[in-house]
């Protein structure tokens, strides 16, 4: 009977410790990843002045993702998981009228069941974009499912500087 006891204590320990909410996904959000690349050689490139990306939402606020940041190369984007497509300004300096270049991405939501303890995640698939073209020469899309791996979703090409 004690060995029984000695064996069942530590299960149901385990089996309590993996219902915590420590397995949770909670601090992570799932956003889509961009990269810079060359419109000549198609490697990877860090843009050469002071970018700052913004959000714009309908009924909402527009929102600075990326503030002034300079030799970006790779940056994350937050999909809206309440519509189906976000709109991004992409300025590329800070002076006036500088160049920008404003890009759409349309999206569907994918709610992901985890756990009664954790609830749900939403990943998404990106469905169609548009962009204009005062400095970059094209959007692409390389991976349309947005989820938690690292690899690039879009790629940005541009001339190199």
């Amino acid at each position: 009977m004690r060995i029984i006891r000695i064996l069942t204590t530590p299960l149901i320990a385990l089996a309590f410790a993996a219902c915590s909410e420590s397995n949770c996904i909670l601090g992570n959000t799932i956003e889509a990843r961009v990269e810079f690349r060359s419109s000549v050689s198609g490697k990877q490139i860090a843009s050469s002045g002071m970018t700052t990306l913004w959000l714009c939402r309908q009924n909402a606020a527009d929102t600075v993702v990326i503030n002034k940041r300079t030799n970006m190369s790779k940056f994350s984007l937050p999909l809206d998981n309440t519509s189906e497509q976000d709109i991004f300004i992409l300025q590329y300096d800070t002076a006036y009228n500088s160049p920008s270049d404003t890009f759409t991405i349309g999206h569907t939501n994918i709610p992901k069941f985890v756990s009664i303890e954790c609830g749900t995640e939403m990943y998404h698939t990106i469905t169609y974009t548009s962009a204009t073209d005062n400095v970059m020469d094209s959007l692409v899309v390389v991976r349309k499912d947005v989820n938690y791996y690292e690899e690039a979703n879009i790629y940005i090409y541009c001339t190199d500087n």
